[in-house]
């Protein structure tokens, strides 16, 4: 059976993602604070299920995340770091703890958890990470400079894991969503935060994908069909980043 750690797995991309690794037999630890969210989901598959409360701001928890799951299930096949976390302010008005809180779950928890993860990974000669970015690491984005630097940033160290460990058998990729339909974004639309139609209206494909969608994408590159793919972001964002931006004035 091959393993999976998901951190941020509890729900949202991380759920759906650890849903689809379940469905094709896998086991898949999930490291999240909320682990009770996890019940609401995984009953079909308690056997293959290993929920550990995380939180990957405390300097220990990737190693110690790690190491249960190797004790538990004896390897470590892929690792999804999909925990993250957002905060809205204006530049001139991010306060610097909002900011390192960022910097922390989303660059620094990453980083942590592909160390560990790949300690283990390499002394077997082989495994794939796949880190969530973001559309936002390759756009200025008012508002979100903390989270847009956290996924630039985690689509460089992505590269330089990948060449680093490409000899050694372990391949790192990332996943950049566009605008997708979690829980967060919901009640970002609900509260009037964001606006949906805007959304729609700029993404070619006019709407806003699935979890499920994502998740396929993250699936297929922690599998052995992208067993050449390594050092890669893949957006998977409904055509946002081909965008040219100004609509065709071609008239017959």
């Amino acid at each position: 059976m091959k393993v999976a750690i998901i951190t941020g797995g509890a729900g949202g991309i991380g759920a759906a993602t650890a849903r689809q690794l379940l469905e094709r037999g896998w086991g898949v630890a999930i490291a999240d604070l909320n682990v009770d969210a996890v019940e609401t989901w995984s009953n079909e598959s308690k056997d293959r299920v290993f929920a550990i409360q995380a939180d990957v701001r405390d300097k220990s928890c990737a190693a110690d995340t790690c190491d249960k799951v190797v004790a538990k299930w004896g390897r470590i096949d892929l690792l999804v770091n999909c925990a993250g976390v957002n905060r809205h302010s204006p530049f001139e008005k991010l306060s610097l703890e909002d900011w390192q809180f960022v910097i922390d779950v989303n660059l620094t928890g990453t980083f942590a958890f592909m160390q560990a993860a790949a300690i283990h990974m390499l002394k077997s000669g082989s495994g794939a990470i796949v880190n969530i970015s973001s559309i936002a690491g390759a756009r200025g984005v008012p508002d979100r400079c903390a989270y847009a630097a956290t996924k630039a940033a985690i689509d460089s160290i992505t590269k330089s894991a990948a060449v680093g460990w490409a000899t050694r058998g372990v391949r790192v990729n990332a996943v950049a969503p566009g605008f997708t339909e979690t829980p967060l974004v919901r009640r970002y639309i609900d509260s009037g935060n964001i606006d949906i139609d805007q959304l729609h209206s700029t993404t070619p494909m006019r709407r806003l994908a699935s979890p499920d969608e994502i998740a396929s994408a993250i699936v297929f590159l922690g599998s052995d069909a992208a067993s050449f793919i390594t050092g890669q972001t893949l957006y998977a964002d409904g055509g946002f980043m081909a965008e040219y931006g100004i609509p065709s004035t071609y008239k017959e």
